[in-house]
């Protein structure tokens, strides 16, 4: 369950699917506003958000499996680099075998991420334990992830994660999933949807743009910097 000093998110039902949006790549002059969540990275901050949507709620990334070379904190993860992130460069999947070690960067990641006012970050390359160390290893891993963002007041959310979606869901407040109907994998995140979570479901293709029971679907372009269409009432 989420931490005593953080209030439930809305049950999955009461969100409406066109109230939530990608913003990577956007100018904050661009920003919709009446929304009810907004994912966003470093190309414009909380409080430029906040400037334009007041009460913005804003949810940062973390990739939580890998080390990335124009991250400010890549020297201390590259020694626990596993091997190359193929289709990205200067990308490393990192070893979960070693997450005792590498875990205090995420902690201090989480710790940045609440100073700079965000609500709540959400876990991309969960499936870190397709490439290193075992399910075992990406459980005792997130779940202390989980636990920690909690602790310090910060809403936690799954990008994807196969198997280990269920095993952690109970730990977790959203899920994100990617193209799981193209992909035949909506059923790995069944959890989520029985515990009334939101599931923020992206796809790419505008063939795959229809409703998936408990998810929110929505069509995006691949950068992500552009929503194209809501999929729920198709």
């Amino acid at each position: 369950s989420t931490s005593s000093e953080l209030p439930k998110l809305e049950q999955s039902g009461l969100i409406r699917s066109d109230k939530w949006e990608f913003l990577f790549n956007n100018d904050v002059e661009k920003v919709p506003s009446g929304l009810d969540y907004y994912f966003i990275n470093s190309s414009f901050t909380v409080a430029s958000l906040r400037s334009r949507v007041p009460g913005a709620f804003a949810i940062g990334y973390i990739s939580a499996g890998s080390s990335e070379k124009w991250r400010d904190d890549y020297d201390q993860l590259k020694k626990y680099n596993y091997k190359k992130y193929d289709g990205w460069d200067k990308e490393y999947w990192l070893n979960l075998s070693k997450w005792k070690e590498f875990i205090p960067v995420m902690y201090k990641r989480l710790e940045n991420a609440k100073a700079l006012g965000y609500n709540a970050v959400y876990y991309d390359n969960a499936a870190i334990w397709k490439h290193s160390g075992t399910l075992q290893d990406a459980v005792e891993y997130f779940t202390a992830l989980a636990e920690y963002g909690h602790k310090i007041g910060l809403y936690q959310g799954l990008n994807g994660g196969y198997d280990l979606s269920n095993k952690v869901a109970h730990l977790y407040d959203f899920q994100i999933v990617e193209n799981c109907n193209k992909y035949s994998e909506c059923h790995f995140y069944k959890r989520m949807v029985e515990l009334d979570k939101p599931v923020f479901n992206i796809v790419y293709e505008k063939k795959w743009c229809k409703p998936e029971p408990g998810h929110l679907v929505q069509l995006y372009t691949i950068e992500l910097d552009k929503k194209l269409s809501d999929c729920n009432n198709k």
